[in-house]
């Protein structure tokens, strides 16, 4: 198992979901 997880760039992945998780809840 060779997988290095890149903190770094983990919330940037993770904000995209989340912005549109928002938008959709908008009313």
């Amino acid at each position: 198992m060779n997988f290095i997880p890149d903190y770094s760039n983990f919330p940037f992945i993770w904000s995209i979901p989340i912005l549109v998780t928002k938008l959709l809840l908008l009313p």
